[in-house]
């Protein structure tokens, strides 16, 4: 005779469910950069947007003068007529009625159902945000490193991987502007920091130099719609060839000190970075009150110091703690009388770092984050507002949707007030040899 077992009567057993409230995280949660504009004046772009001077000389109508002679010629300074208009930045999610009925209490593993949805949809927006506050304008978060036809494709550094997720349906363009979808949406399914890979669930032919976007369906995404960020004010035409209306090549005062190294990379260097602040004031006559990188540069500023570290004893101590690490919050540059912090934000690219004075820039808002409905008003509410969604063939389907919208922008008074390197040897983040 046989004993009764778990296999032999498993029809009889149930399965006993942990339920939890809060899920471990599974990537960045973070928007340090898009917190940060939030204390950044607002300027509503009403109308036809926002129109802003950005002076690019004086009058100069100044010299030495013979006994006798006259004042010299009138001159007059030259200011550019910037336009900022918002950008749209959406963030939806749905639930069939049968799904919201049944994804409650008992019925779920963790939150109910609507919770667990309004939460990874306000989380997803607020990253959404935030690359695109970062970005140069055109909405690319990845490059194709090398042409290939299969499943995955490496990025190429600056921009690596860190802007993707897993997740996140993608289009491949042909350029940053200017180009054509080429092959199909795709979904990433896998990324791989350490060799910068991107594992997609469609194989296609992805070739060097081609341009990855946000995908919102399979024929639309962010292509050529997205807001100018941080690096597109801080650009000399490396990155985009206009902003805010005006073109750089001609309009020069646009431009922002760039310090790109010719070939190759460059070490971190204490020079290199008292060289762009310099560049700044010789420029514009300000200095910088912040600098934006990612971990990769902070941890190259950490390996540039560590030879220096000395261990303290405190009284009572007969050998040192040998304690090592950091406070990020006090990690920067001494400039003077001035202290320049380094700011961090993980979804900046590798190898570069952005000296910036943030009194001149500006939030162009004409509506903040939150959730729009039939009657929310202009600026939305704070919580998610259920609609039914529409059938295609008229009348409703027992589906509901809710939907976050932001329209949003920046500026910036004066691009020569910033300075981005580039090119930094990146160990950690660019895989660079140090």
């Amino acid at each position: 005779m046989a004993a009764t077992t778990t296999s032999t009567f498993a029809g009889l057993l149930t399965e006993t469910i942990t339920r939890e409230k809060v899920f471990a995280p599974f990537e960045r949660a973070l928007a340090k950069f898009h917190d940060s504009t939030q204390e950044w004046p607002n300027e509503e772009p009403y109308g036809k947007g926002r129109t802003f001077g950005i002076r690019t000389k004086d009058a100069h109508s100044t010299g030495t003068v013979a006994e006798g002679g006259g004042t010299p010629t009138l001159r007059q300074p030259t200011i550019l007529q910037a336009n900022i208009d918002a950008v749209q930045l959406v963030a939806s999610c749905g639930w069939s009625e049968f799904f919201l009925t049944a994804a409650q209490g008992q019925g779920t593993i963790g939150a109910d159902g609507l919770t667990d949805h309004i939460d990874m949809t306000v989380r997803n927006a607020m990253q959404m945000i935030n690359r695109l506050s970062l970005g140069h304008g055109t909405g690319r978060l990845a490059v194709v490193e090398s042409t290939v036809t299969a499943y995955a494709f490496v990025a190429r550094v600056p921009e690596s991987v860190l802007q993707l997720r897993v997740g996140m349906t993608i289009d491949d363009y042909t350029a940053d502007t200017g180009g054509t979808k080429q092959g199909a949406t795709a979904t990433i399914t896998d990324i791989d920091l350490d060799t910068r890979t991107v594992t997609t669930g469609t194989s296609q032919t992805y070739t060097a130099g081609h341009s990855i976007v946000q995908a919102l369906t399979s024929s639309t995404s962010t292509y050529g719609v997205a807001p100018s960020g941080l690096r597109a004010w801080a650009d000399n035409g490396t990155l985009t060839s206009t902003i805010a209306g005006l073109t750089r090549s001609s309009d020069t005062g646009v431009n922002a000190n760039v310090i790109s190294v010719p070939a190759g990379v460059t070490p971190y260097s204490e020079k290199l970075m008292r060289k762009a602040i310099n560049r700044i004031f010789f420029a514009c006559g300000m200095e910088p009150d912040e600098a934006w990188t990612n971990k990769g540069i902070i941890s190259e500023h950490l390996n540039h110091l560590v030879g220096d570290r000395i261990f303290m004893l405190t009284p009572g101590d007969n050998v040192p703690k040998y304690k090592i690490g950091h406070d990020e919050r006090q990690i920067g540059f001494q400039n003077g009388g001035n202290f320049i912090p380094y700011r961090v934000d993980p979804d900046y690219p590798a190898r570069e770092i952005t000296f910036i004075k943030k009194s001149m820039f500006r939030r162009h808002q004409l509506r903040p984050l939150n959730w729009i409905g039939d009657a929310s008003g202009v600026d939305g509410v704070a919580q998610a507002v259920l609609m039914q969604q529409p059938a295609s063939g008229g009348g409703y389907d027992l589906n509901k949707v809710a939907i976050l919208l932001a329209m949003v922008n920046y500026g910036n008074r004066m691009p020569k007030s910033m300075c981005r390197v580039t090119g930094i040897a990146d160990e950690e983040l660019g895989g660079d040899s140090v």
